[in-house]
């Protein structure tokens, strides 16, 4: 995979910066406004490509506290016309709602919102064009909002995944998520979830290669596509190296949804030559781990691993991928002769993309490196597992 972009400059990292340091983050009046919380979520994209992601985490905090505030996390009388004002506040809680999901997923850290503490409709899939015309969307014309209520719907799914499976031991006895069948009945569940949201994409949003949409729905159908394989992948990720029933098929379900993310970033990015966004550099840096780890198991099983293997080419478009975001997103800069500790995001998942074999298609090489990454008998995939 080629991309296009040549970036140049020694303030490559500050590009937008220059207008984020002139926003004011403390409020000067009581009651926030659509602006600022607006503000705080513009903030928290911006940021989470900084130097310093981790203060995404804060942003995020703060939108939820003034949504929580003018109670727009509950839902509004009946009766009460629905104005324009109204569905802003509408669209900016769902989007903290799936920040929060995402941010948790990526740093590991609980949910501030549980589905149970709001009971708010999903936002009007009307284009903004047609607000003054009764919020009524024309028949033949698919709404680009479609994709945002999509997007809450396979967000919210990946908010139970971490709540019931990588949730506390506490939690879980609180809520009454254990027992001897619990888990596996759990996973299918789950699973059954995500089968039932993929048969419900808008076809205008369907992920076809080989006739893909157009335009902004290309971004939107993509984007999808990726998310709800990498939902597929949290719930299944923590027991492929468990000694458990589950242990094989999660590993093969992991595998496929793997491909699927790796096979769609690829092709996005071939067309668009855009930049990855963080929500799609996450699922392309796992996607890879598993790949690695799904050829690992056939060699270790004493199988023969085909040089032609196709998975060496994906896990290749992985590390092409990653190195390409590093251009512009600091978290994912990886120079060791400008690496900076104090400066950079310090991840776990930063020193492992580091330390990772250059000569992808040496399976040999991989072997060594998980080797000496934790010991063969530890549960290295544990270490990027979402902990709550």
């Amino acid at each position: 995979m080629t991309l296009a972009f040549s970036w140049r400059g020694e303030r490559k990292f500050s590009a937008g910066w220059k207008f984020a340091d002139q926003i004011w983050i403390l409020r000067r009046q009581f009651e926030p406004s659509i602006h600022q919380v607006q503000m705080y979520c513009m903030l928290v994209l911006y940021s989470h490509a900084l130097s310093t992601p981790q203060v995404s985490w804060l942003y995020l905090g703060l939108g939820i506290r003034f949504l929580q505030q003018r109670g727009e996390h509950r839902r509004k009388l009946e009766g009460r016309k629905h104005c324009h004002e109204d569905e802003l506040w509408n669209r900016a809680f769902w989007s903290f709602v799936v920040l929060d999901r995402h941010m948790s997923a990526f740093l590991g850290r609980p949910m501030a919102f549980h589905v149970e503490e709001y009971d708010v409709e999903p936002p009007l899939e009307v284009d903004d064009e047609y607000w003054d015309h009764g919020f009524t969307q024309p028949p033949n014309q698919p709404s680009q909002l479609s994709y945002f209520v999509a997007n809450l719907r396979i967000n919210e799914i990946m908010g139970d995944v971490m709540r019931r499976l990588y949730g506390s031991k506490k939690s879980k006895i609180l809520m009454g998520w254990d027992g001897p069948d619990w888990e596996p009945r759990t996973v299918a569940e789950l699973d059954s979830a995500v089968n039932n949201f993929e048969g419900s994409i808008p076809t205008h949003l369907r992920w076809n290669p080989e006739n893909p949409p157009h335009g902004t729905f290309f971004d939107q159908s993509a984007t999808l596509h990726i998310t709800y394989n990498y939902v597929r992948i949290a719930i299944h990720r923590q027991y492929i190296q468990k000694a458990t029933v589950l242990a094989a098929p999660s590993l093969s379900i992991c595998a496929g949804a793997a491909r699927a993310v790796l096979h769609t970033a690829d092709a996005w990015l071939r067309k668009r030559q855009v930049l990855p966004l963080p929500n799609v550099v996450n699922p392309v840096f796992v996607s890879g781990i598993i790949l690695v780890l799904n050829m690992l198991a056939t060699k270790r099983a004493g199988l023969a691993l085909d040089k032609k293997n196709k998975d060496f080419d994906l896990v290749a478009t992985a590390m092409e991928i990653l190195k390409f975001s590093e251009t512009r997103l600091q978290p994912m800069f990886t120079d060791p002769a400008a690496y900076d500790a104090n400066t950079i995001f310090d991840d776990e998942l930063m020193s492992m993309w580091m330390a990772a074999p250059t000569d992808v298609a040496n399976i040999n090489n991989w072997d060594v490196y998980m080797d000496n990454r934790n010991g063969t008998e530890v549960n290295w995939f544990a270490n990027f597992a979402v902990q709550q």
